[in-house]
């Protein structure tokens, strides 16, 4: 598997897992201040994602002990604010 398929994979499992969490633990009270606060806080998380790993065991560890979980927290960040969007607007969807 090459590495884009791989990030591929990656994202999309993350945004899985997302829309998961959010269907098995509702959060209805969330304004557009904490989502925002939960967005910054989750880039940050992205952004400490390690570039290389020197042995493989560390590659994994740092895949799925940082990569997935920042990228689920960011994807799970993303369907709050559509949810919290779609009711400002109206939305019946929500």
């Amino acid at each position: 598997m090459s590495n884009l398929a791989f990030a591929i994979a990656l994202v999309l499992g993350a945004a899985l897992l997302a829309l998961w969490l959010d269907a098995r633990f509702p959060r209805p009270g969330l304004t557009l201040q904490r989502i925002v606060g939960h967005m910054i806080a989750a880039v940050a998380l992205v952004h400490l994602i390690p570039a290389a790993a020197g042995s493989p065991a560390a590659a994994f560890a740092a895949v799925f002990g940082i990569a997935l979980p920042a990228l689920t927290y960011l994807c799970l960040t993303a369907v709050w604010f559509v949810r919290v969007t779609q009711r400002a607007l109206g939305s019946s969807a929500g």
